[in-house]
């Protein structure tokens, strides 16, 4: 039950407790004064009961629709930044498999070219940190967003699979070499991975994932 609710339901509740009696036996009550003035005393008390109580209702209705007017302008801009995230990630894995490896990332015998690598993948990091901040936001707004547990682990899943390719390039990018056919695409698993078929590797670790919290996000701002 909302506050609102309960504000009306003690409104009720008080006027049946406190000013019926009042109106209904007032005639009753020895104060030596006429019958009809504590009928128009309930009458009174009544309406000014009624008008604080209305003001409480109306005041709660009002933080209840700016709460929910937050919650979406917070759910609006998360959909933007993670479909921009999204993109960016789209972008960066497409450039690796187009200018980073040769002569084709499907090639059995393909290798990394160590400048094109050493300049992509920190866009990736920034992506990945990006996603991680996401990630706290959701943690730290339970109550801001519908399905937040679901959400949570969506974001976090995608999060995590760029955490596995940026932690690779931590390990790998000072054992990169200069010459021609050297570092064998097969010694990076999961960049190896990560430019191979979307259903292997992308789709599930990133996309997907994504995709789902996009839906998710999409659909509480319809509602």
């Amino acid at each position: 039950m909302t506050l609102a609710k309960w504000y009306g339901a003690g409104y009720v509740a008080l006027l049946l407790v406190i000013v019926g009696p009042l109106a209904l036996h007032g005639k009753d009550i020895p104060f030596g004064w006429h019958p009809e003035v504590f009928k128009v005393i309930a009458t009174l008390v009544g309406t000014g009961l009624l008008g604080v109580f209305a003001t409480l209702v109306i005041d709660e209705l009002k933080r209840q629709k700016e709460r929910r007017d937050a919650e979406r302008a917070m759910s609006r801009i998360m959909l933007a930044d993670l479909i921009a995230y999204y993109n960016g990630v789209k972008a960066i894995r497409r450039s690796l498999r187009a200018e980073a490896i040769r002569p084709v990332y499907s090639n059995p015998s393909a290798h990394v070219l160590k400048q094109r690598y050493l300049e992509l993948l920190p866009k990736l990091n920034k992506a990945q940190l990006r996603l991680e901040t996401v990630v706290r936001l959701i943690d730290g707004n339970k109550l801001a967003y519908p399905g937040h547990d679901e959400l949570l682990k969506k974001v976090s899943t995608a999060e995590k699979y760029l955490g596995a390719l940026i932690k690779e390039w931590e390990d790998r990018s000072g054992l990169l070499l200069d010459g021609p056919n050297t570092n064998a695409l097969a010694d990076f698993p999961m960049l190896r991975c990560f430019v191979n078929t979307a259903s292997q590797s992308f789709g599930p670790g990133f996309a997907n994932p994504i995709g789902e919290a996009l839906g998710k996000l999409a659909a509480t701002l319809t509602k």
